[in-house]
């Protein structure tokens, strides 16, 4: 059975964390509207990774560890492999000398080629989003434990347990620590898990979406507005976010959409090439102050570098045909 409403609100997750991205690198005006849009968008990778975990219930049975993991290295460590090459050339060749995180010159001294290649590779730190992959590559290693909670009775009680280390710990900073990410986004893996076994927990808000997302909404601004954002606190606040747009779309999206669909059908490949656009726009608004910023310059940079984006998927598709699904982890 496909679910038409959970491929449209993959489109819209994807769409969600290149705007979470976008809204870091344009200059914003200090204000408390600010604040609060920022809040908004930030972390939404909570909700990609939710429907992660509810894709992972509903495929799990096709697979057998072994198939599942050519699966992945087929679809997504070769693409990323390969998308990564750019970025790698950058810092290997010393055309970037700067990292916001990483002691490139000790790097250097400590590593060959191989080694600085395997580092980022590992890490994800040449370039921004990036992070994302070695992270989700641990998820894909702990097959057989998901498979095994998937349908298990304490599914419910792991999640809570799950819980204790990531509102402990809270999510990385600067997105520096594989390990951290992945205790961090295991709750929100499970919770996908679970609503996808007892979808009840989203359907039962359907028939009054409208007045449930408008007061969840209103209490959220009032969350941002009142308090300093905190990863900890966020993190329960987008699960939460993530199940009512599970029962959005579950009532409003479940039938073909051709622009989510194109989305979705791209989200892994955005996921991997938006970051390239992202440093461009970064570079161009730390060299001219008289682009447009606030909202505006939002809205442009967002639109640009969606669109440059999914241009570039098909101008590579043009060339690489059959090749396009192995070499950049999209399917269209």
């Amino acid at each position: 059975m496909f679910y038409q409403y959970v491929h449209n609100l993959r489109g819209l997750a994807i769409l969600l964390v290149i705007s979470a991205h976008v809204i870091s690198v344009v200059p914003f005006s200090n204000s408390e509207f600010a604040d609060v849009i920022r809040s908004l968008l930030r972390n939404c990778t909570v909700i990609f990774v939710l429907i992660g975990g509810w894709l992972f219930s509903y495929l799990v049975s096709k697979y057998t560890y072994k198939s599942y993991l050519v699966n992945k290295l087929q679809k997504v460590v070769i693409p990323y492999m390969v998308i990564s090459l750019p970025a790698l050339a950058i810092y290997l060749l010393g055309y970037k000398s700067a990292h916001p995180w990483v002691d490139l010159a000790a790097l250097k001294e400590s590593y060959g080629l191989i080694g600085q290649t395997l580092y980022f590779l590992f890490t994800g730190a040449h370039l921004g989003p990036l992070w994302f992959m070695p992270m989700v590559f641990l998820f894909y290693l702990a097959f057989p434990i998901f498979k095994a909670l998937s349908s298990s009775r304490y599914l419910p009680l792991v999640i809570v347990l799950a819980l204790i280390p990531a509102l402990y710990l809270g999510r990385p900073l600067a997105n520096d620590n594989t390990l951290q990410s992945f205790f961090y986004f295991l709750p929100v893996w499970l919770m996908g898990m679970a609503i996808f076994h007892h979808k009840v927990m989203y359907q039962s808000l359907s028939r009054y979406f409208y007045l449930y997302f408008f007061f969840f909404l209103v209490l959220l601004t009032s969350i941002y507005f009142i308090w300093e954002w905190d990863s900890r606190v966020d993190l329960l606040l987008k699960i939460a976010i993530g199940v009512m747009l599970f029962s959005g779309f579950y009532r409003l999206a479940n039938s073909p959409n051709r622009f989510l669909g194109l989305m979705a059908d791209l989200s892994f490949y955005l996921f991997f090439i938006h970051g390239y656009f992202m440093a461009v726009f970064r570079a161009l608004f730390a060299k001219f102050t008289f682009l447009p910023q606030d909202i505006l310059g939002f809205i442009i940079v967002f639109i640009l570098v969606l669109s440059l984006s999914v241009m570039s998927f098909y101008c590579f598709r043009f060339f690489l045909k059959s090749r396009t699904g192995t070499l950049l982890g999209a399917y269209r």
